[in-house]
């Protein structure tokens, strides 16, 4: 039997005629006898009492004792059709700079992916301060961003920081260690990371220091850092993607700004099984790197309200 055959026993039930039944089913009467004598089939026993003269629909003893199953079938019928719609309607939504987004997440969502092949996955890149309004009107439900700002309808909770290291072509003769104040700002890919990077960079150059390349956004520095003599300072995560893809060293500095720290923004709201996913795949990665320091236990227990 099939929901067809049991949605017609129970509205013919409700309705108390064949007609009417039919009517609210928007199927012909021959058509709802149909898939009453295939439902009587599949039971074995007749539910209604066929007699000439007999206008209102009356049950027999078993198709009475029929209907509490009936409704039972129909209940876990729509229990499992909702299932479907939580794999296909709950995303996870996630925002983050794209630094982040960049050489931190794309592993991590993979991993995601490959664990939930019927979750979708929605992924946007923001500046930290777009996060704040893109967590307020719900556009996602998480945001990994680096300069945090007060909103009481958002919490921000540091997730982890990392070291920002130097990172220049293979073929640059710089020592292995060298210090901060010893560098030429000349050379220098700059791109301003957070606020307090930023006070530390004026501090050792000068707020008008020129650099030879000023870049708003992450990606392009790839198509500057094999310049001869070029360099710049990146996060560790970022160091150690580029030093896959490129003819790329990274070297310590001694006097470097102070860490990177990464927060997650969300609302008050408890969060579901996906963002806890989320969490525990971006734990294993991040505790892999030398250099990243984790902060919050949110990592094995989620956001809580």
């Amino acid at each position: 039997m099939t929901r067809l055959e049991i949605e017609a026993f129970l509205m013919i039930v409700k309705m108390g005629s064949i007609s009417q039944a039919a009517q609210k089913l928007f199927i012909t009467q021959p058509a709802l006898s149909r898939r009453v004598a295939i439902l009587e089939k599949e039971l074995g026993y007749e539910v209604f009492i066929r007699a000439k003269g007999i206008r209102k629909v009356e049950l027999t003893p078993a198709g009475q004792a029929f209907i509490p199953i009936a409704g039972r079938w129909m209940r876990i019928y729509q229990e499992a059709l909702s299932l479907q719609e939580v794999n296909q309607q709950t995303p996870l939504r996630l925002g983050a700079v794209s630094s982040v987004g960049t050489y931190i997440l794309p592993t991590v969502l993979q991993q995601y992916k490959n664990k939930q092949a019927n979750s979708r996955l929605e992924y946007r890149d923001y500046r930290s301060r777009e996060a704040y309004a893109a967590i307020e009107n719900g556009s996602v439900d998480l945001a990994l961003i680096t300069d945090v700002t007060y909103d009481k309808n958002v919490q921000a909770i540091p997730l982890f920081q990392e070291k920002m290291v130097l990172l220049t072509e293979k073929n640059n003769p710089l020592p292995k260690n060298i210090k901060a104040e010893d560098l030429s700002a000349s050379s220098e890919v700059r791109l301003p990371w957070y606020p307090e990077y930023e006070l530390w960079h004026d501090h050792l150059f000068g707020s008008k220091a020129q650099n030879s390349v000023f870049l708003d956004q992450m990606y392009m520095l790839e198509y500057f850092l094999l310049t001869a003599g070029a360099w710049a300072i990146v996060p560790v995560t970022a160091a150690i993607s580029l030093q896959k893809r490129l003819p790329v060293k990274a070297v310590e500095l001694k006097n470097g700004p102070p860490p990177r720290f990464v927060y997650c923004l969300s609302t008050y709201k408890s969060l579901g099984a996906q963002q806890d996913l989320f969490f525990t795949l971006l734990k294993k990665q991040l505790s892999k790197v030398k250099g990243v320091t984790l902060l919050k236990d949110i990592f094995q227990t989620g956001i809580k309200e």
